[in-house]
């Protein structure tokens, strides 16, 4: 079974219908807390997110290197502003 197919449904309780071993993730009851969980990847996860990141910033570079210098400059500093602004935003309205 994929960790996609585990997890794709928000709808049900992975556990219920996942093996714990399918997931990158590990759970353990909270020493502070009994009601909550503390969730860790596993080394499999870590691989698995170190992956996507890598393949994230290749799709990332392929994308800007069709921009011409000044027009990723114009981009740096158009996406710098919007950031600031939405940052600036309270909580509920950024989303």
């Amino acid at each position: 079974m994929s960790i996609a197919s585990c997890g794709s449904q928000r709808s049900f309780q992975a556990h219920d219908v996942c093996p714990e071993n399918a997931w990158p993730i590990t759970r353990r009851p909270s020493q502070e807390d009994g009601r909550g969980r503390i969730v860790m990847l596993t080394p499999a996860g870590r691989d698995l997110i170190d992956r996507a990141f890598t393949d994230h910033m290749d799709n990332e570079h392929q994308l800007l290197e069709v921009l011409t210098p000044s027009e990723a400059a114009s981009l740096e500093a158009l996406l710098a502003t919007w950031l600031r602004r939405v940052e600036s935003l309270p909580s509920q309205e950024a989303l």
